[in-house]
């Protein structure tokens, strides 16, 4: 049976916290067993707690930092931002099927599917 392919990419930049790290790194550890699962982090200067976490918790041959390979494709890619940014969307949306959780941008519409953990009371976002 052919592994599905995920690529996850936490908002990992300075002022962001730990929180989307955080929940990419769990469900790298949950996929990883039955997946084939990468890690993009796009910034070049990342914060030192991020850095940790990633040595600590994910094999270092499933990251990639500031580039991905050019013709390179997965199944799923699930992003963690909290307002992703246009370039960034555009480029993944060749590579593969959009997940996004907790988007809170105008970029909605980008996504091929949602996911809102997180409760936006008087908020009226669309669902996709």
């Amino acid at each position: 049976m052919l592994k599905k392919s995920f690529l996850l990419v936490p908002a990992s930049h300075e002022g962001h916290g730990t929180g989307h790290l955080r929940r990419m790194l769990d469900l790298y550890r949950d996929l990883k067993s039955e997946s084939e699962v990468t890690i993009y982090i796009p910034q070049e200067n990342l914060p030192e707690v991020h850095r940790q976490l990633l040595e600590i918790n994910v094999d270092q041959n499933d990251i990639y930092k500031q580039n991905l390979p050019k013709n390179s494709i997965w199944d799923f890619i699930v992003v963690d931002y909290r307002n992703s940014p246009d370039k960034l969307l555009d480029d993944l949306s060749q590579k593969g099927f959009l997940i996004g959780i907790d988007e809170g941008s105008q970029n909605r519409a980008k996504f091929n599917y949602l996911i809102d953990i997180i409760p936006s009371l008087g908020k009226k976002n669309k669902a996709n």
